[in-house]
């Protein structure tokens, strides 16, 4: 995606490639995971179900400046007191030229040259001339300060034009009526060899007050009051198609590197059509996917649960599969979706699920409050088996 996002519409989210070859393919190498190769679309008998969902504030503004970034050049520019510092009168911007050299052993280094030595080496001579920069050349020059100063941010064109305007709204707000937005004359203020480290000691500091607040923001989760299945979805290489008919997703597309707890689970739902209408495997990534809110060392995260199954009764199964360490180390998660049930059924929803692992050839899920696992205590710790 050229804007590293997906749109609401699905529409803008797919490519096509037309093509008078008989058969296409795509190399894995180059393809890396990114371009589609199968489609498959939510099945007709589909119904809304309404879940509150949530996902993590999307933060492109951790590899990109957003409007915030004003702010923190301002701050900054006060705190350092940018405004009076530096010096304001400057109207012209020099470069040096070696004029007149002769370099008669090209293996011999000639850099002396502009450091006014031309006499370091008997071979090599010259001078060096100050060469006004015009107004074409100044724009170039300070168009590379400008990409240079965003390191370690990415310079695309957005990026680049917050920096400039940041820069520009500094000289209109502190010298009205001196400077003219975008002027070649804030350009030279900038670039002269005695402003030139004093803003970008500015910039400096305002990246970094920038980002840390960026980081904070990372930590917000956005509510959504009613997901639902995506009414279609892409898949790369990465898949393979399954015959999986109770699937809400037709055709169905396993990941190539999904668990064998995945695999046995998705294989057990579809023997279940007398008590189960539908079934979903959900992704792993932003609003598009479905996630419930848990806490990972006091932060809010969004937890993305494995397996959503609607039931013929009613019922919305959350369900999780687990094994072993990640059983083990599922705690937080598997209390949140708790706590997360049965909020949802106090407003009327008919939930039900938990952390589910595999024991005997059955599949056991916890439902409790205070999450507890024990491989070989699985019924004296609370556990049920999902029948």
């Amino acid at each position: 995606m050229p804007e590293l996002k997906h749109y609401n519409t699905e529409d803008l989210n797919v490519g096509y490639i037309y093509t008078n070859l008989g058969d296409i393919s795509i190399h894995q190498d180059i393809a890396d995971g990114y371009a589609t190769i199968y489609h498959s679309k939510r099945k007709e008998i589909y119904q809304n179900i309404g879940l509150r969902s949530c996902h993590s504030k999307r933060q492109r503004e951790r590899t990109r400046l957003a409007p915030l970034f004003l702010k923190h050049f301002k701050q900054a520019a006060d705190e350092l007191d940018l405004k009076n510092s530096i010096s304001k009168d400057v109207s012209a911007i020099t470069q040096q030229l070696i004029s007149d050299g002769i370099v008669e052993n090209i293996d011999q280094e000639f850099d002396h040259l502009e450091s006014k030595e031309p006499d370091l080496f008997e071979t090599h001579s010259g001078s060096v001339v100050q060469k006004k920069l015009n107004e074409v050349e100044v724009q170039k020059i300070f168009d590379n300060f400008i990409i240079e100063a965003l390191h370690p941010l990415y310079p695309e064109s957005r990026s680049v034009g917050r920096l400039k305007e940041a820069i520009y709204r500094f000289f209109i707000g502190e010298f009205p009526m001196k400077f003219q937005y975008a002027g070649l004359d804030s350009q030279l203020v900038v670039l002269s060899e005695k402003n030139k480290q004093k803003f970008l000691d500015v910039i400096n500091r305002a990246k970094r007050t920038y980002l840390e607040e960026v980081e904070k923001m990372d930590k917000e989760l956005v509510i959504d009051e009613n997901w639902e299945v995506p009414t279609s979805s892409n898949f790369t290489g990465d898949f393979e198609k399954k015959d999986n008919s109770l699937s809400i997703l037709d055709p169905f597309y396993q990941s190539k590197s999904a668990s064998g707890p995945e695999k046995k689970f998705a294989e057990f739902l579809d023997q279940k059509s007398d008590e189960i209408e539908w079934w979903y495997k959900n992704g792993e990534r932003d609003g598009r996917f479905f996630a419930v809110p848990y806490e990972v060392n006091g932060e809010p995260a969004p937890f993305y649960v494995d397996w959503i199954v609607k039931y013929k009764d009613g019922r919305i199964g959350l369900f999780d599969t687990k094994a072993g360490i990640s059983a083990r180390d599922a705690k937080e998660r598997a209390e949140g979706l708790v706590k997360y049930i049965k909020s949802e059924n106090d407003k009327g929803k008919n939930l039900f699920g938990g952390i589910v692992v595999e024991k005997d050839g059955s599949f056991w899920f916890n439902d409790q409050e205070v999450y507890k696992y024990d491989e070989n205590r699985l019924f004296e710790l609370g556990w049920k088996i999902l029948s």
